[in-house]
């Protein structure tokens, strides 16, 4: 089983900054679903 996290906000919240982080911190592929 693969682990995926889920983060979700309001729009300039720093949902993209957190998940940029933690995915260089846990080693974790970033798939960024925003337009």
């Amino acid at each position: 089983m693969v682990p995926v996290l889920c983060i979700d906000g309001p729009s300039g919240s720093g949902k993209g900054t957190l998940a940029q982080r933690l995915s260089e911190i846990l080693g974790f592929h970033l798939l960024d679903s925003g337009a």
